[in-house]
């Protein structure tokens, strides 16, 4: 007991917990099953992206292009099935070709920081940028709102509906699903194999883990194969539950992805980030982020509760590293 009460993943539910109990008694529809259902489907965007955040950052750094790989992806397609009207494409080939254009990109970020050996953050804010320009320049700056049929019907595909006392509708939608078991899937990748094991290896000292036979470029080149591969249904995920795809989406986001990461505890010095810590904390943020908006707390003082709460969880991620270390 006394082990899991020092871990980062409880320091967080118990952060969620508490802000949950103490919202709750401002205003009781946040206690609701409604709410829960609200946070679960304002969680499954980040939720995707966060798990391709965590990867790059367990075995190279930080990666700030992830969320424009997604969004580039899924807006090229669409410019393409949009422009040719080209409706009724199935649902798989366009998270296939989503997929595909992701990793492509993904994989042109290894190629400057394996191959060339740059910094990740400079690499990955460089192809931030490259990607959105692109897009801009020479695939369209329009909003795509008319998608294929198979999407609008993945958009309205719910497993359950509730409704609070204030009347407001909340459904939990079947990507919520998905996303669980993209979540379990990557915690026994990362937990219960060789490439896993690797992954923290690398992360936790690159040169011990060279001198102990890991491939560290081969490793690194399938890290960012899965990481565009997550981007690629990400991007699908965020354009179906918007139901438009937007090109202003490609950037401003990422940053709280990242802080979610951060805070399950995907940042430190022995590369310990957890799957569940990450899950923990794209849902504390939703958790913030949701209550706020039902107590009608102006924006602003939105972001400055969310960046409290951001540090209040690194200090006590930082105390807890500290203690491990002396123990």
């Amino acid at each position: 007991m006394k082990r899991i009460i020092k871990t980062n993943e409880f320091s967080v539910a118990a952060i969620i917990t508490i802000i949950w109990i103490l919202f709750g008694l401002v205003n009781p529809d946040i206690l609701t099953v409604a709410n829960l259902y609200a946070i679960t489907r304002a969680s499954i965007i980040s939720a995707t992206f966060a798990l391709s955040c965590l990867l790059v950052l367990l075995a190279v750094g930080i990666d700030m292009s992830f969320y424009a790989v997604g969004c580039t992806s899924i807006y090229v397609v669409l410019n393409y099935l949009v422009k040719n009207k080209m409706f009724d494409t199935p649902l798989l080939l366009i998270f296939g070709a989503s997929i595909v254009l992701a990793i492509i990109l993904q994989l042109i970020n290894w190629f400057f920081i394996d191959r060339l050996s740059l910094q990740p953050f400079i690499v990955t804010i460089g192809s931030q940028s490259l990607y959105k320009g692109f897009l801009l320049a020479f695939i369209g700056t329009t909003y795509i709102t008319t998608l294929p049929t198979s999407m609008k019907s993945l958009a309205t595909k719910y497993i359950a509906s509730t409704t609070n006392s204030s009347g407001i509708t909340s459904n939990l939608h079947f990507l919520v699903f998905i996303v669980i078991i993209m979540y379990v899937l990557m915690h026994l990748m990362l937990s219960y194999t060789r490439f896993g094991r690797n992954i923290y290896a690398i992360g936790a000292d690159v040169i011990a883990a060279k001198r102990a036979g890991i491939n560290i470029s081969k490793t690194r080149f399938f890290v960012f194969l899965l990481a565009g591969i997550i981007c690629g249904i990400g991007g699908m995920f965020q354009v179906t539950l918007n139901r438009a795809a937007v090109p202003a989406d490609l950037v401003g986001q990422e940053l709280m992805v990242i802080a979610a990461v951060v805070l399950g505890g995907g940042m430190g010095k022995q590369a310990r980030g957890s799957i569940l810590g990450t899950a923990l904390g794209v849902i504390l943020l939703s958790l913030i982020s949701n209550s706020l908006i039902l107590m009608k707390i102006p924006s602003y003082y939105q972001q400055a509760f969310t960046g409290i709460i951001i540090l209040i969880g690194l200090v006590i991620q930082s105390s807890k590293n500290k203690e491990q270390a002396v123990d």
